[in-house]
């Protein structure tokens, strides 16, 4: 019994990670610039800056931040595909 759940709780925890958490509209973290974090801002998109990473859409607030972007995408993406850390770690959730 203890196998059966650790192994749907594995099941579980791989497809959260495999998830990423975005808006109805398919962007990603509500639209705002996720290189903008970097620089302690939280700075909205606009929709002639657009990548695309995993199929999911990001904007940005400048063309300059896209390119930063494209370089090193897993650098900027949301962790635990945008869900709490907190609700991830201690609630699994």
């Amino acid at each position: 019994m203890k196998n059966l759940f650790l192994i749907i709780n594995l099941v579980w925890i791989a497809f959260a990670f495999a998830q990423d958490n975005t808006t109805k509209s398919g962007l990603a973290v509500e639209g705002y610039d996720v290189v903008s974090y970097f620089s302690n801002k939280a700075i909205e998109g606009k929709n002639e800056f657009v990548s695309v990473f995993k199929g999911v859409k990001y904007l940005f607030s400048t063309k300059e931040n896209v390119v930063q972007f494209e370089k090193n995408p897993s650098k900027y993406v949301p962790q635990y595909g945008g869900w709490c850390a907190y609700a991830m770690a201690v609630r699994g959730e």
